[in-house]
């Protein structure tokens, strides 16, 4: 059981901290600028005719002045600014009879257009963008085709555009080019950026050669070999710790994720559960949990993680862990001789955090406003209480549901999902939102289909569940654009999916705004680092290892002497800090939003600076000898002896190679003053970079 008593011991640092807390609410510099520019596509009122634009500035004009003449239909594709390899420049035309432009990647096309009669009528005016002549996997193919009933050209950007047919009077011309998907991806371009994709997509990065090897593979082959990865499984953990002989307690369920989150190597997938346990939140800090139910809680996150999010949210509804945890299991019909009505706990909770949210929502991530400037509420009371008629008549599974009285006495099966007795759910008409009522006498199953589908069909869901993604692994404001590139792939993978969550990863991680922070507004860009996320970088990339192949090192919630943080021990549903939080100041009065600054408190930044640099000087982490994870400092020992090549080859584990200038120099001049022998200049400069805006801060 848990003892307090049991916490590793810390190093007091007060005057460093407080010297230091000041400059973590620091943005730091941005990377130089992407050669990648989006492409936005316009349709002319009217006749339909296509319009694309790579240039920010114009796109801004028709915009401001133009807007009812070309209706925006946001980016379309990512093309080059200026000729690369194997590229061929876009010639845009423009025709002042049918006010309609005319794209073509034809040399020969071109010419004829410029040089001929049959051209006379258009305008040559400029190279557009430079885009590929040939297909490739990072590529998309934009379609010409020729309207008869308009005589103008359309274009059509979709990887399916061979197979679709097309409309009446519109005739198909072919490719006319293939353009870079939004965030296509490619080599990294540098190794901080390299270090920048496993930063947002891993636990912490390990070593060098890692970096180095992303760096040769490119992210596609990353990402590809982490969506084929087998799933590490905490519950088989638990399992093999049961058949050595101990007793499951409090502390094993979590030893048990911290053991997939430090050493699995489906770190994708981990980073990925992490990110969905703070969306979809059951928590522990009672405690009073099945130890059971929360490894197979976690592990259903993780099956789910590359899968689809009707499926998630199905899963999530019915495991055990939510039942118990938001009071759907158990939950009774209404009876009006008591004055009974439905327990709302999850209703409100379901619709409210883990899917679409209190407020109508653009395709963009924006609010949608009345007549008045006033957010439209995606739900009300009487939507609520049908959703809570929904979820009632459920309680654990591999019972006899037809025996109405044993919903009463009903045996435990924590590691299988709910099941319904017909008995106790509501048999009434159910009222949901957008004018959907569910006809009275429905199974409980039928009903609960169908309020799900109801959901996840919401056209909230993927600008909410996008942007909650996007700020978990990327940034913490994401542009509007970012978040509805996301959206769209949320609403069709490509295949006519929705809710492909492998395909919202992918499009996340390989936006041009995730990888160039120079593609977004650089003072809006970042997201100060989870204490977790410090805490797991530091283990990894020191090689923290136990004698015994496993770890002892369960909670960390308390923001005294921890990290104020910890896997499944979120202080109530809203998780550690709501992804809305804003800090009073300069954040606020820029209208930006710091969802982890909400536990960044005194208290948390004095302990958990306090337990990590404890970690670094104590040499390891953990509650008990036989499960410490002791920190591997001779992987460092050959650079001791040169402090700059020690800071430098630390930078890139722990700030991807963007420590600032200032902090290098500092901590360069604080580790030529002392001795080169044991470790010591690592221990320092590894306690100096944790602190520095430039690790806290991720860019």
């Amino acid at each position: 059981m848990r003892n307090k008593n049991d916490r590793m011991p810390w190093i007091p640092t007060w005057r460093f901290i407080f010297a230091s807390a000041a400059l973590w609410i620091t943005l730091v510099l941005a990377l130089p600028a992407n050669a990648q520019n989006l492409v936005v596509q316009y349709d002319r009122a009217g006749n339909n005719a296509t319009f694309f634009t790579a240039n920010e500035a114009e796109a801004n004009f028709i915009d401001a002045t133009l807007a009812e003449a070309y209706r925006k239909r946001g980016p379309a594709f990512a093309a080059w600014v200026s000729a690369q390899r194997d590229t061929v420049p876009v010639y845009r035309f423009y025709n002042p009879v049918t006010l309609a432009h005319f794209f073509t990647a034809d040399e020969a096309e071109k010419n004829a257009l410029t040089a001929t009669p049959a051209g006379r009528g258009w305008q040559y005016e400029n190279v557009a963008f430079h885009v590929y002549r040939t297909p490739g996997e990072d590529r998309v193919p934009v379609g010409r085709m020729w309207d008869s009933n308009k005589s103008v050209h359309r274009y059509l950007v979709d990887p399916r555009f061979e197979t679709l047919l097309p409309a009446p009077g519109v005739f198909v011309e072919g490719i006319a080019f293939y353009a870079l998907k939004v965030g296509a991806s490619n080599t990294p371009k540098s190794g901080n950026d390299a270090a920048r994709f496993l930063t947002q997509s891993t636990f912490g990065i390990e070593s060098a050669p890692q970096v180095v090897a992303l760096e040769r593979s490119g992210y596609d082959a990353w990402l590809s070999a982490q969506f084929a990865l087998p799933q590490t499984s905490t519950m088989k953990y638990l399992r093999d710790v049961e058949a050595r002989g101990e007793r499951i307690e409090e502390q094993h369920p979590y030893e048990a994720v911290w053991q997939q989150i430090l050493f699995g190597d489906d770190q994708l997938r981990a980073r990925v559960t992490f990110a969905l346990s703070q969306l979809t939140v059951i928590s522990n800090v009672a405690p009073d949990q099945n130890n059971f139910a929360l490894v197979s809680w976690w592990d259903m996150l993780g099956k789910n993680s590359f899968g689809n999010y009707r499926q998630l949210l199905e899963e999530v509804t019915l495991h055990p862990a939510m039942g118990y945890y938001l009071n759907m299991m158990g939950n009774q019909k209404e009876d009006p001789t008591s004055n009974r009505s439905p327990n709302e706990n999850f209703a409100r909770e379901v619709l409210q955090l883990f899917s679409i949210g209190v407020s109508q929502l653009n395709l963009d991530g924006t609010l949608k406003r009345d007549a008045s400037g006033q957010p439209i509420p995606t739900y009300d009371q009487k939507v609520i209480e049908g959703f809570a008629k929904v979820f009632t008549g459920w309680h654990h599974g591999g019972n006899n549901t037809a025996e109405a009285q044993s919903f009463f006495s009903a045996k435990e099966a924590w590691t299988q999902p709910m099941e319904a007795w017909p008995a106790h759910h509501s048999a009434g008409a159910k009222t949901l939102f957008n004018g959907v009522t569910l006809p009275a006498a429905q199974s409980a199953e039928k009903d609960l289909r169908d309020a799900l589908d109801q959901i996840a069909n919401h056209p909230n869901v993927a600008p909410f569940i996008s942007k909650r993604l996007i700020q978990a692994l990327v940034t913490s404001n994401p542009s509007p654009a970012y978040v509805e590139r996301v959206a769209r792939i949320f609403n069709d993978s490509g295949s006519g999916t929705r809710g492909d969550l492998r395909a919202v990863l992918r499009a996340i991680l390989l936006d041009a705004e995730a990888r160039s922070p120079a593609s977004a507004d650089a003072a809006k860009y970042g997201k100060q680092r989870e204490p977790v996320l410090r805490f797991t970088q530091l283990l990894r990339a020191t090689g923290a290892k136990a004698a015994n192949g496993r770890n002892s090192i369960w909670w960390l919630d308390s923001a005294d002497d921890a990290l104020g943080q910890s896997p499944l021990l979120a202080p109530s549903v809203f998780n550690f800090f709501s992804p809305n939080y804003s800090r009073a100041g300069a954040i606020a009065k820029a209208g930006l939003v710091a969802p982890e600054f909400q536990i960044t408190t005194e208290a948390q930044v004095v302990g958990s600076t306090n337990y990590l640099h404890g970690v670094v000087f104590g040499g390891g982490a953990g509650y008990r000898d036989e499960g410490r994870l002791n920190l591997d400092f001779a992987r460092f020992a050959a650079l001791e002896r040169t402090p700059a090549a020690l800071v430098d080859a630390l930078a890139l584990l722990f700030t991807n190679a963007q420590l600032s200038d200032a902090a290098r120099e500092t901590i360069v001049q604080a580790l030529e003053k002392q001795s080169a022998d044991a470790g010591a200049r690592t221990k320092t400069a590894l306690a100096l970079l944790l602190v520095t805006p430039d690790f806290v801060i991720q860019r």
